[in-house]
């Protein structure tokens, strides 16, 4: 479904008892969002089941079944590429849903007909395509450089601060052509005090990361590595619904549609 052909109205569903949901400060409400039958289900689908399949693995390989081992190993690697895929189509997906003002993941949990594998791999590809861009030149300053001082960090401060309005826009729009800078900057400056605020808690999942490479590296636990891997997966849910709920409620200054 391309979601940019979508008329004003499916993006003001929100009725009077969807409102009436939102009874603690946003703040708090933001972070209940994968609390949902179906947000913890693709918890467990994205964190449990390659967790689970990886051990496997391992217990295969340390029973010496070494003539399964590359067959097998290479299904599996298929079937958590494949979770991954999914993953960044229901991460898509819980952006649009929250634009529609929903405040709990959505009960949806499966593609629809229109949306097959091809559909969840361009969605991938958006996501990690637009990442790469804004990270691109602070990749290439570190690459010429070779060290990583105040300039490095200025930059990619930089291309961080946009990223998430360019994330929102093609996304929305279903297309590389969200990364129209002028639409990007202007849409930033209509919305700047809430833009401000919506920053800090996008990148919520950028600081869990640093710390898992930072503890990981020292501490090689499996028990760790999951629960930092969940909470991970937890907060890139939350920074999905913080990028549709800021545009739910700025929809009118964006005027995108």
């Amino acid at each position: 479904m391309k979601w940019h052909a979508m008329s004003e109205s499916v993006y003001r569903r929100e009725s009077s008892t969807a409102a009436a949901k939102e009874r603690l400060p946003w703040l708090i409400d933001i972070f209940l969002y994968p609390i949902s039958a179906a947000g913890l289900t693709m918890l467990g689908l994205f964190v449990i089941v390659p967790f689970v399949l990886t051990l496997f693995l391992m217990g295969l390989q340390s029973l010496g079944l070494g003539v399964i081992m590359r067959p097998l190993g290479f299904l599996l690697f298929l079937v958590v590429w494949v979770i991954r895929f999914y993953m960044f189509w229901y991460l898509g997906f819980c952006v649009r849903e929250s634009a529609e003002g929903h405040f709990r993941a959505p009960d949806n949990i499966a593609p629809g007909f229109d949306d097959s594998i091809g559909e969840t791999f361009e969605q991938m590809l958006l996501i990690v395509g637009t990442v790469a861009l804004f990270l691109l030149p602070s990749i290439v300053y570190y690459l010429v450089s070779r060290s990583i001082d105040t300039r490095f960090w200025l930059i990619m401060a930089g291309g961080g601060f946009f990223m998430p309005m360019a994330l929102l826009s093609v996304i929305m729009q279903d297309g590389f052509w969200g990364l129209n800078p002028f639409r990007i900057i202007f849409s930033i400056l209509r919305t700047f005090v809430r833009y401000c605020l919506v920053v800090p808690v996008f990148y919520l999942p950028i600081a869990i990361i640093a710390a898992f490479i930072i503890h990981f590296y020292r501490n090689d636990n499996a028990v760790t590595f999951l629960l930092f891997r969940t909470a991970y997966v937890y907060l890139l849910i939350v920074a999905s619904h913080v990028l549709g709920r800021f545009y739910y409620r700025n929809e009118a200054a964006l005027d995108w549609f």
